[in-house]
């Protein structure tokens, strides 16, 4: 009997290794404007060209503890589940895009005051879903550069 049921997994299988990833960039604002700003103004700044379910003109944003886009006709997909919302520290997500079976990846934004303003880091606890295979690095650039940050540098932590 056993392996009758698909679903049950075999004691020899492994488990699925969950890699954690960090990049980071400065912005020169203090903590509480640099959470602002990347939360109540997302839709201004997230490059919908290339993050998006619906494309350039949808609209991004923050509403009823999930993160949620619209699209120009009305349409909307969830992204995920707000799990911790910390201003002006910390934003923690789960993000799955609301696409297929799996686990969505755990997203933590940090926001820590250094001089001169902000360092902003997202952690990518990649789950088995899309949120792991975002690319950070141009939607940090993107938020850097609508914080007035022109040729931002990032910090990038390797795969732990």
């Amino acid at each position: 009997m056993d392996g009758l049921f698909s679903h049950a997994a075999a004691a020899d299988q492994p488990v699925p290794e969950h890699r954690t990833r960090t990049v980071a960039v400065s912005v020169p604002v203090p903590p509480a404007e640099a959470f602002a700003a990347f939360t109540d103004l997302i839709h201004l700044w997230w490059p919908m060209e290339l993050h998006s379910a619906y494309g350039p003109g949808s609209h991004l944003g923050f509403e009823a503890q999930a993160l949620v886009e619209e699209s120009d006709d009305g349409r909307e997909q969830v992204w995920g589940a707000v799990r911790s919302w910390a201003p002006p520290s910390s934003l923690v997500l789960d993000l799955g895009f609301g696409v297929g079976p799996g686990e969505p990846s755990r997203v933590r934004v940090d926001f820590d005051a250094e001089s001169g303003g902000t360092a902003v880091a997202v952690a990518v606890d990649g789950g088995s879903r899309t949120a792991g295979s975002v690319d950070w690095e141009p939607v940090l650039r993107r938020f850097a550069r609508f914080m007035g940050v022109a040729g931002a540098s990032l910090r990038i932590d390797p795969e732990e």
